[in-house]
């Protein structure tokens, strides 16, 4: 039986990341404003709002959209916001964790870019 994602933090606690989780803006203005973050992984639905927390915060966290329904008008949103995704419920853990390494990625090359200027 392929291994589902049920609980998106401990697949990326037992995968040696380190998540946060908050539910509600204002938890979430504060963890960003008291630590630093590479990713916010947050619904689809909430990205605009946690955008905007994610540019405001020191550490200018990058945003990896989740989508709870596969349908075209979500896919465009996320695609807007994001090159990566996540897909739940059902998606494969190792697929959950590969869109997360792949943004954690481009993340690391953007930045080496930028500081080499």
């Amino acid at each position: 039986m392929a291994a589902r994602v049920t609980d998106l933090a401990a697949v990326m606690k037992r995968a040696g990341h380190s998540p946060t989780v908050v539910t509600d803006a204002a938890s979430l203005a504060a963890a960003l404003a008291g630590s630093s973050f590479d990713l916010v992984i947050a619904g689809l639905a909430q990205s605009d709002d946690v955008m905007r927390l994610a540019q405001a915060a020191p550490s200018h966290p990058d945003l990896v959209p989740v989508l709870f329904s596969g349908n075209a008008a979500d896919e465009v949103e996320a695609t807007r916001i994001s090159s990566c995704r996540i897909m739940l419920p059902g998606a494969h853990r190792n697929d959950a964790l590969a869109e997360i390494g792949h943004k954690m990625e481009l993340r690391r090359t953007a930045i080496g870019r930028a500081a080499a200027r």
